[in-house]
């Protein structure tokens, strides 16, 4: 596996970046506060557009200056946390965990400026409607479930789980026409960390091609707070990234969850890595593209620099097998007929939905065909030589 890319961003990068609003006052608000409550923030970083000659353009958080490797940039108090109390976060399963979050969310985001939690909540209170799929345009979530694999829960998980009066709800948690309330589930799980809200930690944008950070546990009780370490030396200039998949407190996610996962919860399709899990056919598979620097690896191969290679997870997964072909090739099958038939024209779908929907399709298309050659020639391999290859 690489572990580090050299980059410095310059170009609007709406692949790895969730879109977030505010100005300069609302995040050196934030600062100010979470300062005053004891935490840090590093005079060394500077929160921004990632695109500076777009004021408009996704923040991201960066390098002001030269930062030595292992030092500490950012330390956020439980005392900032919106987020459950430790007997709910024990008893509540994820989905009662997510609507009680949500609850608590709505609380101060009606509070405003009266808010414990004021400088945060004034700046979470500018953000937009619509950043996710599940709060999309009528038109954009329509066109992207003619893409998603039958069963995904890609777009209406929030009708699915948490509106009340929906025939599949196992949850009353908000409204069916309440935007306000829809908001503020489509904000808890596109900013929060495992049932908590933190700020200025959810301004890192997640790249797993380069991800330059480390922390602990974001409940170390020792601790007592969030703290944030460069995992090598970083230039100025160069943004700091985080991994929404593989945290300290993700636990197995990676193992169950993948690109289409990230859409859903965030909004953009990832930079490579890309993976694809789809459990009910036993395939699982990971794509990577070769970094332009020299990098740390791992048990994974050399990749050329701008080549593109799928890996299978032979410990826990292992190779996929002739179903798992065919159903990869049914897939294929299906986005070119969706792209001969609905990806003429964007009609009613609003720029950024009918942009993130053909980089989503193209995605797909293109490591799905990788991984069918993938497979075959494995299968092939291990015909030739009497060998069992798919087992697990």
């Amino acid at each position: 596996r690489i572990t580090r890319t050299r980059k410095v961003l310059f170009l609007l990068a709406t692949t790895t970046a969730t879109f977030i609003h505010g100005d300069d006052s609302d995040t050196n608000s934030i600062i100010e506060w979470v300062r005053s409550k004891g935490g840090f923030f590093s005079d060394k970083l500077a929160i921004r557009g990632m695109d500076p000659d777009d004021p408009s353009s996704p923040l991201g958080v960066f390098a002001a200056q030269y930062i030595e490797e292992g030092e500490v940039i950012l330390k956020v108090p439980h005392s900032c946390y919106i987020a459950l109390s430790l007997e709910e976060r024990n008893e509540l399963s994820f989905t009662e965990g997510l609507c009680r979050l949500s609850h608590m969310l709505m609380k101060e985001m009606k509070l405003g400026s009266k808010s414990n939690y004021a400088p945060y909540i004034n700046y979470i209170n500018k953000q937009k409607h619509g950043q996710i799929p599940a709060t999309w345009s009528e038109a954009g979530k329509d066109l992207l479930r003619k893409i998603s694999t039958e069963g995904s829960d890609l777009v209406d998980w929030i009708d699915v789980r948490f509106k009340k009066g929906t025939e599949e709800s196992t949850e009353s948690c908000i409204s069916p026409d309440d935007p306000f309330e829809e908001h503020a589930v489509a904000l808890a799980i596109q900013r929060g960390y495992d049932k908590a809200l933190i700020p200025l930690w959810d301004m890192f944008n997640h790249d797993n091609s380069d991800i330059n950070t480390e922390t602990n546990s974001i409940w170390d009780e020792g601790e007592g707070a969030l703290v944030v370490r460069t995992q090598w030396n970083i230039e100025a200039g160069w943004e700091l990234n985080a991994s929404y998949d593989g945290c300290t407190d993700c636990g197995d996610t990676e193992y169950w969850w993948g690109t289409p996962e990230m859409l859903r919860d965030f909004g953009f399709v990832e930079n490579y890595p890309h993976r694809w899990v789809f459990d009910n056919q036993d395939v699982f598979f990971e794509v990577w593209e070769g970094s332009e620097e020299e990098g740390e690896y791992s048990e994974k191969d050399y990749i050329p620099p701008g080549e593109l290679k799928v890996f299978w997870d032979m410990d826990t997964w292992g190779m996929t097998n002739e179903t798992g072909v065919e159903f990869l090739k049914d897939e294929v099958k299906r986005l070119e007929r969706f792209a001969e038939n609905e990806l003429k024209e964007k009609g009613l779908v609003p720029k950024h939905e009918w942009d993130t929907i053909r980089n989503f399709h193209d995605a797909a298309m293109k490591d799905l065909a990788m991984a069918i050659e993938s497979a075959e020639k494995n299968l092939l391999e291990c015909d030739a030589n009497s060998q069992v290859c798919n087992s697990k």
